[in-house]
């Protein structure tokens, strides 16, 4: 699926430039979802028990925190009331680079 987005901005020099930005959205990739009714995959990947309820979303919804809420927020993911967690691969490199040279 193609969205685009177009708009026209005026230069410095006092010119008209139209601007068209594409995203692409895959609609062959499902999301592996035990809980998706909408999906076709076979062989769903996450598991209905990570899941998360919660008052603000009626649905059932994962949580993956960004790399920021793990550097920063270490304390509060060890707390919070969801088991398994699910992180993004770039999150975890990222982190481990930057806990074993001391940059954040």
């Amino acid at each position: 699926m193609l969205k685009s987005k177009t708009f026209v901005k005026k230069t410095r020099s006092g010119g008209v430039l139209k601007i068209v930005r594409e995203h692409y959205l895959r609609d062959d990739i499902w999301c592996g979802s035990e809980v998706c009714k909408e999906c076709k995959d076979e062989a769903p990947v996450l598991q209905e028990e990570t899941c998360i309820e919660s008052n603000l979303c009626p649905y059932p919804h994962y949580l993956i925190p960004d790399t920021n809420v793990v550097l920063h927020q270490q304390f509060r993911c060890r707390v919070w009331c969801f088991n398994p967690k699910i992180y993004n691969e770039g999150s975890i490199k990222l982190t481990e680079h930057q806990l074993k040279f001391g940059t954040t």
